[in-house]
C-alpha cells in the first residue's frame, strides 16, 4: 500500500525556503510527538526519531496510516512556526509530476498553457488558456507582467497588463485592467472597457478618462484636465478649470465652478459656497469675503453644528456667529453688518431678544479684551503681567493675564456708559486636586468712581480639563449690577503659585 504523504515548504517574508527547520509532528489531542512511523522516502527506509532536521525547511514526510498533526518548527535564529490541524492525506490514485512547464494539445491543434485548477472538495482538473498568457520580461521590460496576447515589445518596465486588447499598455509603472484599457503614462491606472488615463492619473469605471494628475471614478466619469476629480456615474469636469471637482452621478461642472457637488451645490471661483437650489441673489454688499450660501429647502442644521470654537464664515465676516471655548453659550457680532444689509433691523432685534433670553450673548459694542496687551484696560497693579504661548494647557490662548508674585493682582476695566454685566474666561491648575480653588482665587467688584467698591458673587461655569492637570472655564456675573456702576475690578489672589489662575478673555458690556 503506498503510503500517505505531506508536502509542506516553509517559507520567509521573501518568498524563499529557510535555510534549515527542526521539525516535530504532534498529536493534537495530547500536544506530545505522534508515535506514528514518519518515513523520508515514500517506500522502504528507516522510521524517524524527534525532532527531525530538513535541510532546506521543506517538510517531505511520509506515514503509512492517514492522521492529522500539528507542525511545530524551530527556524533559524530561533523563530518557531506552528500549524494545527495539517492533514497527512493518502496519495491520490493517479500522480503525475513535472519539473518543467507542461503544455497540453489536441488533434484539432488546440495549444496553449496549461493551468491547474483545485476546488474545495480536492478535485483538481487542467484547463488550457488559450486567450491568456503570462510574461514576466527580464529584457526590455523588466518587472513586468501581462496576462493577455501581447508580445515583450508592447509593455514597459513595471507595467501590469490583464486583458485582451491590440493596444499595449503605455508607461513605466502603468497598470490596466480591463479589455482596450489605456494608461497614457507612467504610474497611470486604468480598470475597465476603455478606460483611458494620462500620467499620474487614475481612471476606474468603463470609457472613463482621466487627464494627467486626475481622477476619473465612475462609468463615463471624465476628469480631462490636470488635477481633476471626477466622482459618479457620467460625472464630467470637462468645462471647468485644472483642478476642477465633481460629486455626483450625471452632475457637469460649468466653466464658472470649481467644486460641483450633486444637485444643487456648488463653490464658486471667489470660494463662496452655495447649498441649495434656487437664483443666487444679489451678495454685494457682503464684500469680496467668501461667504455661505443657502436657498431653497437646504437643510444645514445636521452639517453645520459648529464646535466650541468654531466660527463660521471668517474671524473678519459681516456677521459672525461662534462659540467660545470652555463656554456652551454662542457668541455673535453684527459689528461689521452694512446698513442696507436686506433684514438688518430684524436681525437686530431677533439677536437682541435672544441675548435677553440667555441663549446668545451679543458682543456689540462691548469691551472684549483678549489681553494681548493693555490697550483695552483702564488700570492694572505693579503684580499683574502678560504671559504668551501655549504648551496645550491653554486650549490655544495664546495672551494671558496672570500675578508676577505671590499675592494680589488686579486688573480693572471703565465703561463710563456704565456697566450692565461682564464675563471672563479663566484657566485655573488644580492645586491639592480641589476643583473649586479657583471660585476663591478670582473675586471681582464695581465701583462708581474708582473708590468704592460693591464685590460681585460670580457664576461659574464647569471646569473643562485641557492639558497637564489645568481647566478653563467662565464666570459671570452671578446677579445684575448695581445702577451706576462704571468700573469693574478683577483680582487674582490667594494661590500660593503665582502662575496660577490666569485670565484668557474679559468681555465687559
Amino acid at each position: 500500500m503506498e503510503r500517505c504523504h505531506l508536502y509542506l515548504p516553509l517559507i520567509n517574508s521573501s518568498g524563499e525556503n529557510y535555510a534549515y527547520a527542526e521539525v516535530t509532528l504532534l498529536d493534537e489531542s495530547t500536544g506530545m510527538p505522534i508515535t506514528e512511523p514518519v518515513y523520508l522516502v515514500p517506500s522502504g527506509g528507516s522510521p524517524q526519531k524527534w525532532p527531525i532536521l530538513v535541510n532546506p525547511a521543506v517538510i517531505n514526510f511520509w506515514t503509512d496510516r492517514p492522521v492529522r498533526v500539528t507542525v511545530q518548527a524551530l527556524l533559524p535564529g530561533r523563530a518557531t512556526f506552528t500549524r494545527t490541524g495539517v492533514d497527512i492525506t493518502p496519495a491520490p490514485a493517479d500522480t503525475v509530476r513535472t519539473e518543467r512547464p507542461l503544455r497540453i494539445g489536441s488533434a484539432e491543434g488546440l495549444g496553449g498553457d496549461a493551468l491547474l485548477s483545485v476546488s474545495p472538495d480536492g478535485s483538481a482538473r487542467w484547463q488550457v488558456l488559450d486567450a491568456l498568457r503570462f510574461h514576466s520580461h527580464e529584457g526590455n521590460a523588466p518587472q513586468s507582467t501581462s496576462l493577455g496576447p501581447l508580445t515583450p515589445g508592447d509593455i514597459y518596465p513595471g507595467e501590469t497588463f490583464i486583458g485582451s486588447s491590440t493596444v499595449g499598455a503605455q508607461g513605466e509603472n502603468a497598470t490596466a485592467l480591463g479589455r482596450n484599457a489605456h494608461p497614457n503614462g507612467p504610474e497611470s491606472l486604468t480598470v475597465g472597457w476603455g478606460a483611458d488615463a494620462e500620467g499620474e492619473a487614475v481612471a476606474v469605471g468603463g470609457s472613463s478618462d482621466a487627464g494627467a494628475d486626475s481622477v476619473a471614478f465612475g462609468v463615463r466619469a471624465k476628469a480631462p484636465k490636470p488635477g481633476q476629480v471626477a466622482l459618479g456615474r457620467d460625472s464630467n469636469a470637462t468645462a471647468a478649470a485644472d483642478g476642477a471637482v465633481v460629486l455626483g452621478a450625471q452632475i457637469s461642472a460649468s466653466a464658472s465652478t470649481s467644486v460641483s457637488a450633486g444637485e444643487g451645490a456648488r463653490l464658486l471661483e471667489d470660494g463662496t459656497v452655495v447649498l441649495g437650489r434656487g437664483v443666487l441673489p444679489d451678495l454685494s454688499w457682503l464684500g469680496s469675503e467668501p461667504h455661505v450660501a443657502v436657498l431653497g429647502d437646504a437643510v444645514t442644521a445636521s452639517f453645520f453644528a459648529p464646535r466650541a470654537d468654531a466660527v463660521l464664515a471668517g474671524a473678519s465676516s459681516t456677521f459672525g456667529a461662534f462659540g467660545a471655548a470652555g463656554t456652551t453659550r454662542p457668541m455673535l457680532s453684527t459689528s461689521g453688518l452694512a446698513s442696507n444689509a436686506p433684514g438688518r433691523a430684524a436681525l437686530l432685534s431677533l439677536l437682541s431678544a435672544l441675548d435677553q433670553l440667555g441663549l446668545v450673548y451679543l458682543l456689540d459694542g462691548a469691551i472684549d479684551d483678549e489681553l494681548a496687551d493693555w490697550s483695552k484696560v483702564f488700570a492694572h497693579d505693579a503684580n499683574t503681567g502678560l504671559e504668551t504661548g501655549d504648551d496645550g494647557s491653554k486650549a490655544g490662548d495664546t495672551t494671558r493675564a496672570k500675578r508676577n508674585g505671590v499675592g494680589p493682582g488686579t486688573i480693572t476695566y471703565q465703561r463710563t456708559g456704565g456697566l450692565r454685566d461682564f464675563a471672563l474666561r479663566a484657566f485655573t491648575w488644580w492645586q491639592d486636586w480641589n476643583p473649586a480653588n479657583h471660585e476663591a482665587e478670582i473675586t471681582a467688584a464695581v465701583s462708581p468712581d474708582n473708590a468704592t467698591w460693591t464685590p460681585v458673587p460670580l457664576a461659574w461655569e464647569p471646569l473643562a480639563p485641557t492639558a497637564d492637570d489645568w481647566n478653563q472655564t467662565w464666570a459671570r456675573n452671578a446677579r445684575p449690577l448695581p445702577a451706576g456702576m462704571q468700573y469693574l475690578r478683577i483680582t487674582l489672589d490667594v494661590n500660593s503659585q503665582a502662575w496660577t489662575p490666569q485670565l484668557g478673555r474679559v468681555i465687559v458690556r
